[in-house]
Formats: structure tokens, sequence, C-alpha cells
């Protein structure tokens, strides 16, 4: 995924591809998570069993991402996958916040 041009905003909001997302911007938060309940099956599987059911209820998937532009620029413009992008927002210093999203 390749991150949005900082110089566009001052926070910066995009799907897990890097595409700018449309939607009002979280507030100040400097990383913010945007994330849906998942609605998948999810199973527990032991070898080839399933051994269980996993609790949707307290599961989300990321659907996207808003950054202050400080901390896009300290990412250097690399390319990188969704979780290295949570991982290296962490190494920051940054705790992220999550916002329930309408986003896809």
């Amino acid at each position: 995924m390749r991150l949005p041009d900082p110089l566009a905003d001052d926070i910066l909001v995009f799907d897990t591809d890097g595409a700018t997302l449309h939607i009002d911007p979280p507030p100040d938060a400097p990383a913010t998570l945007l994330v849906v309940p998942v609605t998948d099956a999810l199973k527990i599987v032991s070898g080839d069993r399933v051994a269980g059911s996993f609790d949707r209820g307290r599961a989300w998937t990321v659907v996207g991402f808003a950054l202050r532009r400080e901390v896009v620029e300290r990412l250097g413009g690399k390319e990188m996958a969704p979780q290295a992008l949570i991982e290296k927002v962490k190494e920051l210093g940054h705790v992220w916040q999550t916002r329930v999203s309408g986003a896809p």
C-alpha cells in the first residue's frame, strides 16, 4: 500500500489499499484505525478439525486509517503492508485509537 501525499490535508484518511477515503476525518488523534465489525464466520482450528467458534463480538476488521500529516511524514513515504503500517506507527510512539466506520 502506498501512503497518500502528506501535503494534501492535516489528517489523511485512506483505505487499506492506500486510496483516499472521502469521509469526515476523526478528531485530533495522531493515529486512528477505521474499523467495522467482523461478519464472517470465525473458527478455531486444531490440526485439521474445527475446535470451536471465535466470538465475533470482540473482533473488528480494519478498513482504513486516519493519520495526522506529521505521522505520515515521519513514515518517510515508504510503501508498506497495512500490518506493517500499524506496527511502524506504534514504533513511532503513537497509540492507535479506533473509530467504527461506515466505509466499506
